[in-house]
């Protein structure tokens, strides 16, 4: 059984702590960055998809717990994106440097795209293409320019050799 990382659950919630505090004065219309999600595809980028993934599920719990939204709908949308993102980083990235900035920006927008699918099955949101244009394009891009700020931090985080488990 994989190890979970003590320093990725502390991320996390560090993460999900400037989410809530700080990010809604960052936002520009209806657009702002989702720091979650930064930090899943970024460890998914530098672990691989099953790194990525259980990274997906413990930032998408995380959201889903400690919001008002549908339990679920972030756990499964960031399950699934944290595992393609490593896949893509496996696969294509050869120390493009613009590479994980591109690679978050599509990851938050298809992401978005997943979750509001789920949310519009289950009769949670409507989908159409003016919200597509106005608020999850304008938000992927700015995910992705924060992405590429906090990426080279997220990298040397996570690389580093000491590592503290909190389950074997």
């Amino acid at each position: 059984m994989k190890r979970l990382n003590l320093r990725l659950v502390l991320v996390f919630l560090s993460g999900w702590l400037v989410q809530m505090i700080f990010v809604p004065y960052l936002r520009i219309y209806q657009a702002q960055p989702n720091i979650i999600l930064i930090i899943v595809v970024s460890y998914a980028f530098l672990r691989g998809p099953s790194s990525g993934a259980v990274a997906g599920f413990i930032g998408g719990l995380l959201e889903d717990l400690l919001s008002l939204r549908p339990l679920g709908l972030s756990t499964i949308g960031q399950t699934i994106i944290g595992y393609l993102a490593g896949i893509f980083a496996q696969t294509i990235f050869g120390g493009i440097v613009f590479l994980p900035a591109i690679t978050i920006a599509v990851a938050s927008f298809s992401y978005q795209l997943v979750y509001l699918s789920i949310a519009f099955v289950f009769g949670h949101a409507d989908l159409s293409l003016n919200l597509i244009k106005v608020a999850l394009l304008p938000s992927a891009v700015y995910t992705g320019l924060v992405g590429s700020v906090l990426f080279p931090w997220l990298r040397q985080l996570f690389s580093s050799q000491a590592e503290v488990t909190v389950f074997d």
